[in-house]
Order: C-alpha cells, then structure tokens, then sequence
C-alpha cells in the first residue's frame, strides 16, 4: 500500500493546519514565503497549488505567464494552440481509462 496520502486527504488535512504550518507548507508548494496571514487564502492556494501538482499544471500547458499593465489596468492572457492541441488530443484518451 502506498504510504502517500491521496489528493483528497492531502486537502482535508489543511484547513486543521495552523497558520505557521501552512507558511511552511505554501513556501514549501510555491518555493517562496507569503506575507499574507489569512488562513483561508492560504488553504486555497495550496489546495490549489497540490491539484495542480497532481494534474501536471493544466494552466501551464495552456496559457503563457500572465501579463499586467498596471498603468493601463489591462491584463494580457495568450493561450498557447499547442497545449490545447494536445489537451484535446489526450482528453479522448482519459475519457477511455475512466471507462474501462
């Protein structure tokens, strides 16, 4: 049996995890401290951060780092075709696992 929690276990866990714990954890995800002291944004971006981790950073493949121009107030987003190409391609495949 493998002694790793699953996913799901890892995220029930972190809402029980004091604040200091989820610093170490959130730098330990992000590989970088966070100022913030809010627990709830804390357990949301590492809940996030571990799904990303276990489903291979879907956002990475899809999107190129985000832009702001924070004069003009507009945000840049510029999708890769190739990571949905592939994306679109792979879906089929998972859809077939799930099945058999």
């Amino acid at each position: 049996m493998d002694p790793s929690p699953t996913i799901a276990q890892q995220l029930a866990a972190l809402p029980r995890l004091t604040v200091n714990d989820l610093q170490r954890r959130y730098a330990e995800a992000f590989g970088d401290e966070t100022a913030a002291r809010n627990k709830a944004w804390r357990v949301k971006r590492i809940a996030w951060k571990v799904q990303a981790n276990a489903h291979g950073g879907l956002l990475a493949l899809l999107i190129d780092p985000i832009g702001y121009d924070g004069v003009a107030g507009k945000v840049a987003i510029k999708f890769r075709g190739a990571g949905i190409q592939s994306l679109t391609r792979e879906l089929p495949d998972k859809r077939e696992e799930r099945r058999a």
